[in-house]
């Protein structure tokens, strides 16, 4: 039999109950600030969300260090060893190829679904441009709109590999590292699953409930609690994939900070997009969910949905060279 390489004795129920509860109670502390000033500073607000992605990290080492051996921690966060390189390379390769369809596609499945207009010209891309070279005094493009849209490729390119790394492998260590080996060996795919997406969506309580993301407050922001379950449930799919093929957490890391950068794109395509509500479109909103949920529906239907074999990842032994007799 083929040995699996994303091993865990089966940790108590109480490790994942302690890690969902350092995670949730970090964020909350965290967002506490935000709660008790009546007009948050943008400054506090992006300081308090940026610690805020560290919290899961640091629920998974505190219940890692309290239960694992000193020299299996490191392999348990999913951060070491790399794996077989070509296969940890395509995943980091599918990492950004495959969010950044998906967020891409936002626009025309909201149109499709008659929720909003959609501009393939990019012409909201050049009005949005206009409007922030205004303060300078430029009333023209520097340069031509499907120049700009490429220049908008490239900066995903650079935030998803270097700028948002660091802060999405806050989350991702949590998530993805730890937490997603131990539900799926505790409890199969459908408890990976939902379990994963309900307590990453939850965790995003302490921000939604403030209207971040769904612009949802008061009473209607537990529907955006309850949206934002929905999403992490789909796209965690993605991520979890990508986890398990490469048997490390990096290209779910990549993923996620490409997201970040990338979910912006609804924008460029959707003119007047102030007035439309990011629950009904955008890739957080649910004409978003589609494509992810199409692609995570066949990820679990074929099987993908689970950790790779050590003989799909681990490194190829060295071929030995022939000996040649001496002359």
């Amino acid at each position: 039999m083929t040995k699996q390489p994303i091993q865990s004795a089966k940790s108590p129920t109480k490790s994942i109950i302690t890690f969902a509860v350092i995670s949730c109670a970090a964020a909350w502390l965290i967002a506490l600030p935000l709660w008790l000033t009546a007009d948050p500073p943008v400054w506090l607000t992006s300081i308090c969300a940026l610690a805020i992605m560290f919290t899961p990290t640091l629920a998974a080492v505190a219940v890692v260090v309290a239960t694992v051996p000193k020299g299996e921690r490191i392999r348990r966060l999913g951060l070491w060893p790399l794996g077989r390189a070509k296969r940890f390379i395509s995943s980091l390769a599918l990492a950004f190829v495959v969010i950044v369809i998906v967020c891409l596609a936002a626009a025309p499945v909201g149109a499709l679904l008659g929720l909003q207009d959609f501009d393939i010209t990019l012409q909201p891309l050049a009005d949005l441009t206009l409007e922030q070279l205004k303060p300078y005094g430029i009333d023209r493009l520097p340069m031509p709109v499907w120049a700009l849209f490429l220049a908008q490729l490239f900066n995903v390119l650079i935030a998803a590999f270097v700028i948002n790394l660091l802060p999405a492998l806050g989350e991702e260590v949590g998530w993805r590292g730890w937490l997603l080996p131990e539900l799926y060996q505790r409890y199969g795919t459908a408890g990976a699953i939902l379990i994963g997406g309900a307590l990453w969506g939850v965790w995003h309580a302490p921000l939604t409930l403030l209207g971040h993301n769904y612009g949802l407050t008061g009473l209607n922001g537990l529907l955006g609690v309850l949206l934002m379950i929905g999403f992490c449930t789909v796209i965690g799919i993605i991520f979890g994939w990508l986890r398990f093929r490469s048997n490390s957490v990096w290209p779910a890391a990549i993923a996620h900070s490409t997201l970040n950068a990338a979910a912006g794109f609804w924008f460029i395509f959707t003119p007047d997009s102030a007035s439309h509500s990011t629950a009904l479109v955008s890739v957080v909103g649910i004409a978003g969910w589609i494509l992810p949920a199409a692609i995570a529906i066949l990820l679990v239907a074929t099987g993908r949905f689970r950790p790779a074999s050590a003989a799909e990842t681990a490194p190829r032994p060295a071929v030995p060279q022939a000996a040649h007799p001496a002359p």
